[in-house]
């Protein structure tokens, strides 16, 4: 449940000022897709906090029935951060972004394709507690990286800002879970080894190899069938 709250914070936080207060305010404006993705992402970690709730209530009947929420919900997620992406790549290509905004908008459309995959198998693996709940966080990590992006508006701006805070911070998690559970339990579960590494090694070869050549190629190739 801890985790599950934290995640919770990360949101409110990460969005707080780019985006929930200005909403508030009015001072922020964007198409219906942006609030729907916004209010989804959201509703996402409501229902892991909820879940986690129930598990911690040993209430397991209510557990295992919204529990069937979930994947209609994971989704929604995924295809509402494709459309938003779509959008950003649009707006950002029209208002000069050239290259990197396409990008940017491959590394966006690897997201939903790890969250989905992450939540198909804790789906599968619903029936063994251990495993499910990692696959769960790890999944909420994967999406993760958008909200911890937005940290750097609470601290002064530096050159690589956006490294640490979109890139180094949420993957540093990862090991942050490893570490606790090394701490705690005296050995780290399996899970995290054979997904959370591979996950940790995923982004960081995103960051590695972003807006490389090969990458350019690739990103012009997808971006362009939705320009």
């Amino acid at each position: 449940m801890t985790a599950a709250l934290i995640a919770l914070a990360v949101v409110l936080i990460g969005f707080w000022k780019t985006f929930i207060l200005p909403s508030f305010l009015g001072t922020f404006t964007a198409p219906p897709i942006v609030y729907i993705h916004g209010a989804l992402l959201f509703l996402w970690t409501l229902f892991l906090l909820s879940q986690a709730i129930l598990i911690r209530r040993k209430n397991l009947k209510l557990h295992r029935r919204i529990g069937w929420a979930g994947p209609g919900l994971a989704i929604a997620v995924a295809v509402s951060t494709i459309a938003t992406g779509v959008y950003v790549l649009r707006r950002d290509v029209a208002a000069g972004g050239g290259h990197i905004a396409g990008s940017s908008f491959l590394g966006t459309l690897l997201t939903p394709i790890i969250f989905t995959a992450l939540v198909t198998a804790g789906m599968v693996y619903r029936k063994r507690p251990e495993i499910h709940k990692r696959l769960m966080l790890l999944a909420m990590i994967s999406v993760s990286w958008a909200a911890f992006g937005r940290f750097r508006h609470y601290f002064p701006p530096f050159e690589q800002s956006l490294l640490v805070f979109q890139g180094i911070v949420p993957l540093s998690m990862i090991l942050v879970l490893m570490l606790w559970e090394k701490l705690t339990k005296g050995r780290i579960h399996a899970v995290y080894y054979f997904v959370g590494l591979p996950l940790l090694v995923e982004s960081l070869a995103e960051i590695y190899f972003f807006d490389s050549s090969g990458w350019q190629t690739v990103s012009a190739w997808i971006a362009g069938y939705f320009l």
